[in-house]
């Protein structure tokens, strides 16, 4: 008007119900083991959302907007039947109907003569030398029996009901003649194949684990009659260029981890099974160093720690120094997470440590050097308090301050050298009779006798004495077998062997 203009909008939507673009014929006809695709395509707006599924099963098979395709990958007995394409928006809904089936002759297979039944189903088998005047005809089954309780004779035909897979070989009609003066015998075979759905004899474990870079071949066998097609998937696609059954993978790596399954397909029926296969690449996340120094006494902690691959740990374990003695020390722990314990840890505890993986794949060192603790020993007889045996030279014998033994106490000998076990002494000293000739310390270095400075030193201790109470004599000759005393008394040292 003469004030002005005023305008408004509004937007106008057109609904349009849904309507079917490309369906497929209503009734469809698929040869065995052709694979299926059905089209479904629908117009409208809003959009419609496009649904296949097969009616006596009410699940949906494949789904879209605006289309959707049905794939059938080998047509088999089992999936004759209806199926139905449903297209739907706000506005309502429209459905199409197809009915999929096998040619008539579809459980007809050439390779197998004479009468075919499918399983759990009724089989007839007809005698063509029936009716005949004069003669009278009866049934019977070569190498077996009759199915007990399952079988009729109707117009010179035999029925089995509900036939199962043993039913299956020949069976014969004999006719023989009514006449006493006549022994005439007609007689027909006729064979029996009784179809089952397909079914896979072999086993597969629940997982393969496949180490990266290598092959894995699988067979799978599946039986029938008839035959099946007996083919690869991995989710829902077909493993292509495989020979018949045999799945083949070279040169692995982790994409082809996943699940593959074998499927075995014949008109009557299909089996499948499963198999996990996992690539693995069995290396070391963590990796300990390959040499460490340790103070004396002090708590040792080295991690170790292996994958299968990323995200998968790896078992590992820890073994330790090898040693001729049969005692261990509780100090050294490997844990289930891959990690060396070692608490308080002696120059005793220094060597080469293995931590092992994937059952002894992979193996990675260490060396552990730990600082040799000699307060303890005496240094100032002439011979520095560690003397060098005369009978076997790897054989060494330090000497204490103190005079009394201390058995929870750990002698550390000087480094390069390991506190010997009685088991290794035994093995050294091993003379019966104390001869006369060198002497253990007696009268050497400077002592009197078994004495040093007015104190009496006379047993030399093994590591594991407070258990064996063993010991070698200062005045005893150095050949001479371990003695065993638990006197904590007189004690002159240990007994030391060069590493």
């Amino acid at each position: 008007n003469v004030f002005g203009v005023a305008k408004a909008y509004t937007a106008l939507v057109v609904q349009v119900p849904v309507s079917f673009v490309v369906v497929p014929p209503a009734t469809v006809t698929v040869q065995l083991g052709q694979t299926v695709r059905l089209d479904c395509e629908a117009a409208g707006y809003p959009g419609p959302t496009v649904t296949w599924s097969r009616v006596d099963k009410l699940t949906e098979l494949s789904k879209g907007k605006r289309n959707a395709t049905l794939i059938i990958d080998s047509m088999t007995k089992g999936d004759e039947g209806q199926y139905v394409c449903i297209a739907a928006n706000s506005l309502g809904r429209r459905t199409h109907s197809v009915t999929l089936e096998l040619p008539p002759d579809g459980t007809s297979d050439p390779r197998y003569p004479g009468v075919q039944a499918v399983n759990n189903t009724d089989a007839f088998l007809k005698c063509k030398l029936c009716p005949m005047p004069g003669f009278t005809f009866n049934w019977s089954k070569i190498d077996g029996v009759l199915p007990p309780g399952r079988t009729r004779t109707t117009n010179c035909s035999l029925v089995i009901n509900k036939t199962r897979l043993e039913d299956a070989g020949s069976y014969t009609c004999t006719g023989r003649s009514e006449s006493v003066l006549s022994s005439l015998v007609l007689r027909e075979d006729i064979s029996l194949t009784v179809q089952g759905a397909a079914r896979i004899t072999t086993s597969f474990p629940d997982v393969l684990s496949v180490p990266f870079g290598e092959s894995v071949e699988l067979q799978c066998v599946g039986v029938g009659p008839p035959a099946p097609d007996v083919y690869w998937t991995r989710g829902s696609v077909r493993v292509t260029k495989v020979p018949f059954g045999k799945l083949r993978l070279t040169n692995v790596t982790h994409k082809d981890s996943g699940i593959y399954h074998c499927h075995a397909v014949n008109y009557v029926g299909n089996d499948v099974k499963h198999v996990k296969i996992f690539v693995t690449q069995l290396e070391f996340y963590h990796r300990p160093p390959a040499a460490i120094n340790v103070s004396n006494s002090e708590t040792v902690r080295i991690d170790c720690i292996a994958r299968l691959a990323p995200g998968v740990p790896a078992y590992t374990h820890w073994v330790f120094p090898s040693t001729q003695c049969s005692d261990t020390s509780s100090k050294r722990m490997s844990l289930a997470n891959g990690t060396l314990v070692i608490q308080k840890a002696t120059a005793m505890d220094s060597g080469l440590y293995k931590c092992r993986a994937g059952g002894h794949r992979i193996t990675a060192r260490v060396q552990i050097s730990v600082a040799a603790n000699t307060s303890w020993m005496l240094t100032t007889d002439s011979c520095g308090g560690f003397r060098q045996s005369t009978y076997d030279s790897s054989v060494y014998y330090a000497v204490s301050l103190s005079n009394r033994w201390d058995k929870s106490k750990y002698y550390d000998c000087p480094q390069g050298y390991h506190w010997a076990c009685t088991e290794e002494g035994k093995k050294i000293f091993k003379n019966n009779i104390n001869r006369s000739g060198t002497k253990v310390y007696y009268n050497h270095c400077g002592w009197k006798g078994s004495s040093y400075r007015g104190a009496e030193k006379r047993y030399f201790r093994f590591r594991d004495s407070a258990t064996t109470n063993a010991f070698v004599h200062a005045g005893h000759n150095e050949e001479y077998r371990p003695e065993y005393s638990a006197d904590s008394s007189y004690f002159a040292g240990v007994v030391c062997i060069k590493n």
